[in-house]
């Protein structure tokens, strides 16, 4: 019996294809057992899986999104999801691959449809970048506590209170986002835990993120604000605290931060601030809390047993003269600066636009500033057309700003402060003539 395809093949035995030649029986019954071949319907094969390519950069132009793969007994096909979690319909599918011209994140479904002796194979994602070439990529793996490599966790990135993208972690515990440059927060979700990391993100970079122990857990809230502000240590606090009270792995405990923008009224701190300061210059407040969750009892942490680090980002092309401040409604204190990372400082990425605040007290913090302003005008001096010069003196401070030899439509000032100025115009005529007038920076 010989078969190639599914089913099965019998030999054809039956008792009258038997004969007894032997004489001593004068009655024989032949009892005949039929023989078969019997092939069994298997799963089709992927021997080479889609990946993504080497390099996916934006060139304007429509781009295949991956490299197809390689299926025996069956056919590949091909779709585009929304997400990691939701499978596309069957009608989506094709065997041809995808393309995109527009920079972003894009879903690979793909399946195996077998053919008739081979079962088919549900669809598998992954995700694949079409980026700007001057961004950067953070991968990685996520481990559990032990270091072994945790797969089918929900690895989220985070810019403020804005999901950037989510991953689903690979059978090695891999993960991979490819971003603009910046700080952000990953936040990693598995069997019902939830840890919030920082990434400081301003090149290619290799980052495992390693759990804590058991039902330990971290969480941030960015709130009223649009800033892509990130806080780091918190899962390491939330370690510190379980440790430090001898809380077994089975007890959960959970350290959770907001990060609130206020107006200079809204706390004690945020008065006692705006009211010690110039009033020249800009104050943007934040409003910090941090909380402990140990099983099911919540305590506001006044006092943390680790720093945390509070990333503002900050545009130095129009500000000046920077500060920090805090204050718990009582004591106001100014923050130094310092690359030292003790509580009580801070430092200044000016390239990237970022404040680095450490502290390991929560109340107000405050920002402080002189925003400075490209100032244009032009001005009419009857039928002159010719050159002039112009000064800007402040009111308050005599603060003055000087351009020379410039056209009339052409008056541009760089890096003026608030406030109200006496803007002097000279020219000369056949003789030195001089215009006076009021002008607002606000």
């Amino acid at each position: 019996a010989v078969r190639t395809n599914i089913g099965t093949t019998e030999m054809g035995l039956a008792p009258e294809q038997f004969e007894n030649l032997n004489a001593n029986f004068k009655e024989v019954t032949f009892e005949v057992t039929d023989g078969f071949q019997t092939v069994n319907i298997v799963d089709a094969v992927i021997t080479s899986a889609p990946h993504a390519k080497d390099t996916l950069d934006y060139n304007g132009k429509a781009q295949s999104l991956f490299v197809a793969g390689v299926a025996e007994g069956g056919t590949l096909y091909y779709a585009l999801g929304k997400d990691m979690d939701t499978v596309p319909a069957n009608k989506a599918f094709s065997t041809s691959v995808p393309t995109a011209k527009e920079i972003g994140n894009y879903y690979i479904w793909y399946k195996v449809i077998g053919d008739s002796n081979h079962n088919s194979l549900a669809p598998v994602v992954f995700k694949v970048t079409l980026a700007d070439p001057n961004w950067v990529t953070i991968s990685g793996k996520i481990l559990n506590n032990n270091k072994t490599p945790l797969s089918g966790a929900d690895v989220i990135l985070m810019s403020g209170n804005q999901v950037i993208d989510t991953i689903t972690s690979y059978e090695n515990g891999e993960y991979f986002f490819t971003v603009p440059a910046g700080v952000y927060n990953i936040v990693v979700e598995s069997n019902g835990v939830t840890l919030t990391n920082i990434a400081n993100v301003m090149g290619d970079v290799t980052s495992d993120i390693v759990l804590p122990a058991p039902n330990t857990e971290s969480t941030l809230e960015i709130i009223d604000s649009d800033k892509s502000i990130a806080v780091g240590g918190l899962e390491a606090e939330a370690n510190a605290i379980r440790v430090k009270e001898g809380i077994p792995d089975s007890t959960t405990v959970l350290v959770s931060m907001t990060v609130k923008a206020i107006a200079s009224g809204d706390t004690t701190g945020s008065q006692k601030i705006g009211a010690s300061y110039d009033s020249d210059k800009y104050l943007e407040f934040y409003d910090l809390k941090v909380e402990k969750t140990i099983d099911t009892t919540t305590t506001t942490i006044d006092k943390s047993l680790t720093v945390l680090e509070i990333v503002i980002p900050c545009s130095f092309t129009t500000k000046k003269d920077l500060a920090v401040y805090s204050c718990d409604g009582s004591d106001l204190q100014t923050l130094t600066l310092s690359d030292s990372k003790q509580p009580g400082t801070y430092r200044v990425d000016e390239e990237n636009g970022l404040i680095f605040i450490y502290t390991n007290s929560f109340s107000t913090v405050a920002l402080s500033y002189r925003p400075y302003f490209s100032v244009m005008s032009d001005v009419k001096l009857g039928s002159y057309t010719g050159n002039v010069s112009v000064k800007l003196v402040k009111d308050s401070t005599g603060e003055t700003f000087e351009i020379n030899n410039v056209n009339l439509k052409d008056i541009s000032f760089n890096g003026v402060p608030k406030g109200i100025y006496t803007m002097t115009v000279t020219w000369t005529d056949l003789v030195e003539n001089t215009l006076t007038l009021p002008f607002t920076v606000k």
